[in-house]
C-alpha cells in the first residue's frame, strides 16, 4: 500500500514540476519581451513519440533588423508527463476551450503556429491578434494528475490550475 501511495505522490510531483516549468517559461518569455522591447516567440513540442519521448516549451527573442538570430531557450517536461487533455476532465474556469492539449484562439483565428509575447506584454498570434488559451498537462490516462496553465492574452496573465477530481483550483 505504501508503494502505491509513493508512486502516486511521485507522479503528482512530476506533474507539478511540469506545470511549474510551463508557467515559468511563459512568464519569463513575457518578461524578456517587455524588458528587451522585442517580440518573443513561444513554441511547444507536443510529439510524445519524438526523441526520448520528451516534450518541450521553448521561447526565442525575435531579432531586430541587422541583429544576429537569438538562441532558443528550451525547457523539458519531466519523463512520463505530456501536454494532454485527460478524458472526463472539463475545461478550466477561464473557459478558453479544451478541444486540444494546446488550445489557443483569437477572435479571428485558431492558428497556433505563431504564438508570441509582444513588447507590451500581450500574447498574440502572428497577425497581432490577441490569443487566449490553455495548455493542459498530465500523466496519460491518469485524470487525477490533470493540470492546466491559462494565458489571458490581452495582458499576458499566466495562471496555474490543478484538477482536484471535482473542480479546478488555482
Amino acid at each position: 500500500m505504501a508503494i502505491a501511495n509513493t508512486s502516486g505522490a511521485m507522479q503528482n510531483a512530476r506533474v507539478d514540476s511540469a506545470v511549474s516549468t510551463v508557467s515559468s517559461q511563459l512568464r519569463l518569455a513575457r518578461m524578456v519581451a517587455i524588458s528587451m522591447r522585442r517580440n518573443v516567440l513561444v513554441t511547444i513540442d507536443t510529439d510524445p513519440s519524438g526523441p526520448g519521448n520528451v516534450q518541450h516549451i521553448n521561447y526565442q527573442v525575435v531579432a531586430a533588423n541587422g541583429e544576429p538570430e537569438q538562441p532558443v531557450q528550451t525547457a523539458e517536461l519531466p519523463s512520463g508527463i505530456q501536454f494532454i487533455v485527460e478524458t472526463g476532465v472539463p475545461d478550466t474556469p477561464m473557459q478558453f476551450g479544451n478541444s486540444a492539449a494546446i488550445s489557443f484562439s483569437s477572435n479571428s483565428s485558431t492558428d497556433n503556429s505563431q504564438m508570441q509575447f509582444t513588447p507590451l506584454g500581450a500574447f498574440t498570434d502572428g497577425n497581432g491578434d490577441v490569443l487566449n488559451g490553455t495548455i493542459f498537462i498530465g500523466a496519460p490516462d491518469t485524470p487525477n494528475t490533470a493540470r492546466a496553465v491559462t494565458v489571458l492574452g490581452g495582458v499576458g496573465s499566466v495562471q496555474r490550475y490543478t484538477w482536484s477530481g471535482a473542480n479546478w483550483a488555482q
